[in-house]
């Protein structure tokens, strides 16, 4: 028995893949711990950064199923900002963006499975842009290489740009360059009129800037 049709299928996949999108926080290591600032690390941060690129990969799937069969749709990208512009400053506890932007233009894969045999595929251009926007959130540095923003800053692409939420990621400064790595996952489940739905989110993405 058919769960959804091909064409249903497909739509909440490409809605979710767009969702996904917002997911792309630097986001998901331990809680804040320490005082604002942090502790070793923090002085480095300290000045202008220049927002050079964001780079993602993600994988966003999902499956339905009425117990008999199942339908699954796993759409997964990688791609590369462009048209990036905008600056972020860290002080010792505040850190906050100046028109920060950027344009997304790259091609998406989808793979169709039923019952766990893969039946289709489809492959698809997408593009975003994400207006200038501006922001400010305290942070705390938690050891020496990891860094903790009580609420969100920086917009993420999706039909609604909004700013991250409080979370935290892993930095690194290599001469000018400051780079900031995340990995961030979701599951949701639910069940309409005996048809469990769950979709699945995960993102892995690295945020570069340049001191000036």
């Amino acid at each position: 028995m058919r769960l959804k049709t091909n064409l249903t299928l497909l739509s909440l996949v490409t809605l979710l893949f767009v969702s996904c999108q917002k997911e792309l926080s630097i986001d998901t290591i331990n809680g804040p711990v320490g005082g604002p600032g942090g502790g070793g690390g923090s002085n480095s941060l300290i000045g202008n950064w220049k927002f050079l690129e964001l780079i993602a990969n993600t994988e966003s799937s999902v499956e339905a199923t009425d117990g008999t069969d199942t339908e699954k749709a796993v759409t997964v990208s990688s791609y590369k900002t462009i048209n990036n512009k905008g600056t972020i400053t860290f002080d010792a506890t505040k850190m906050s963006s100046s028109g920060v932007g950027y344009d997304i233009n790259d091609t998406a894969f989808t793979y169709l499975y039923i019952n766990g045999v893969l039946f289709d595929s489809i492959d698809f251009p997408f593009s975003f842009t994400v207006p200038s926007s501006s922001g400010q959130t305290n942070y705390k540095v938690i050891g020496t290489d990891s860094i903790y923003f009580e609420s969100g800053f920086f917009a993420v692409p999706s039909a609604d740009p909004q700013a991250t939420q409080a979370g935290g990621a892993k930095f690194k400064i290599e001469g000018n360059v400051l780079t900031l790595t995340t990995n961030s996952s979701t599951t949701e489940s639910e069940t309409d009129q005996g048809v469990t739905t769950v979709t699945k989110n995960k993102v892995a993405g690295v945020i570069r800037m340049q001191r000036q």
